[in-house]
C-alpha cells in the first residue's frame, strides 16, 4: 500500500500499468520452474482459511482402493484427461495415462511397457538430445 492506503500493483514481468493489465508486447513468461514461496506472507496471515486436516488412516496405501487396486485415482486420471481435451494438447481416448515425477522416469516407463517381456535384447530407442536452454 502506498502513503494514501491504495494498493501497489506488483506486476508479473509481462504486465505492466498501475493495475498490472497491459500486456508487455513479444514477453516471454519461464513456466520452467516457479517457487510460490511469495504467497508465504498471505498464508500466514490467513492460516485458518488454508487450513488442511487429512485424517491419518486416509489413503494409507499406495494402491487406489477403489480404483481396483490402481495407483492412479480415478478423479485424478479424469481431470488429466478433462484438461488435455480443453486445452487440446494431446489426445487421451483409447490411451493409458502414466504419472511420472519427471520425464526421465517418464521416458524409462513408456521404454519398459514397449519392451518385449521376455526379450533376449532390450528395446531399441532413438531420440533427439534434448534441449536445456
Amino acid at each position: 500500500m502506498n502513503e494514501k492506503g491504495t494498493p501497489i500493483c506488483e506486476c508479473n514481468a509481462c504486465f505492466t500499468g498501475p493495475d498490472c493489465s497491459q500486456m508487455v508486447a513479444d514477453c516471454v513468461a519461464d513456466v520452467a520452474s516457479g517457487d510460490p514461496l511469495f504467497l508465504e506472507p498471505f498464508w500466514i496471515a490467513n492460516s485458518e482459511a488454508g487450513a488442511t486436516v487429512v485424517p491419518a488412516w486416509y489413503r494409507m496405501s499406495y494402491l487406489m482402493n477403489d480404483a481396483g487396486n490402481s495407483v492412479v485415482s480415478p478423479a485424478l486420471e479424469k481431470q488429466i484427461r478433462a484438461i488435455h481435451a480443453l486445452v487440446g494438447n494431446a489426445v487421451t481416448q483409447g490411451r493409458y495415462i502414466v504419472l511420472g515425477t519427471g520425464s526421465t522416469q517418464l521416458i524409462n516407463a513408456a521404454i519398459n511397457s514397449r519392451s518385449p517381456t521376455h526379450a533376449s535384447n532390450p528395446a531399441l530407442v532413438v531420440a533427439v538430445a534434448p534441449f536445456y536452454g
